[in-house]
């Protein structure tokens, strides 16, 4: 597992895990907006060639603008009896991983006089307060909103349907 690096040897507590894992899916997030800020904004003028534009993807998603209709979703889970057992693989997995977040997140409150979670309403962030409602925790953590004042309409749309939920 993981060790605290202030105190070697040690392993991390649960609760740090759950802060390391937020941050890291946060850097991740920060980079990714960094990585595509330059794809739509482009700092010089972008001569768009007189064919289609190719993007290296599949024929059926190469042509500029997409056709987001062809984009394939879901996993290859193969066919016949392998798609039963990996499909329960796959149930098992994401259930483990729902009660041992839920696990966590009650140890936070237990040993934490006022746990607080930010949230942008990232991806990532929607997984964990899905976590903190189910393990019925909402009246236990702060849920605090980071509005950059720079989101859009459908982020606060989104936000209060979430609130409604």
């Amino acid at each position: 597992g993981a060790h605290c690096p202030s105190r070697p040897g040690r392993p991390l507590a649960p609760w740090a895990r759950v802060i390391a894992l937020l941050n890291m899916m946060r850097l991740v997030a920060a980079l990714a907006a960094v990585a595509c800020a330059g794809a739509f904004v482009p700092a010089r003028p972008v001569a768009r060639p007189s064919t289609s534009l190719r993007m290296g993807l599949s024929p059926a998603l190469a042509a500029f603008p997409r056709d987001f209709s062809k984009i394939p979703t879901g996993t290859a889970l193969g066919e016949g009896e392998d798609k039963e057992l990996n499909l329960k693989v796959q149930e098992d997995r994401v259930t483990f991983l729902e009660q041992d977040l839920q696990k966590i997140l009650t140890q936070v409150v237990e040993k934490r006089e006022k746990p607080v979670f930010t949230t942008a309403l990232i991806a990532g962030d929607c997984v964990i307060l899905d976590a903190i409602a189910k393990a019925g925790l909402l009246d236990k953590i702060t849920i605090i909103f980071i509005d950059t004042f720079h989101l859009f309409p459908e982020t606060l749309d989104f936000m209060r349907e979430v609130e409604e939920h």
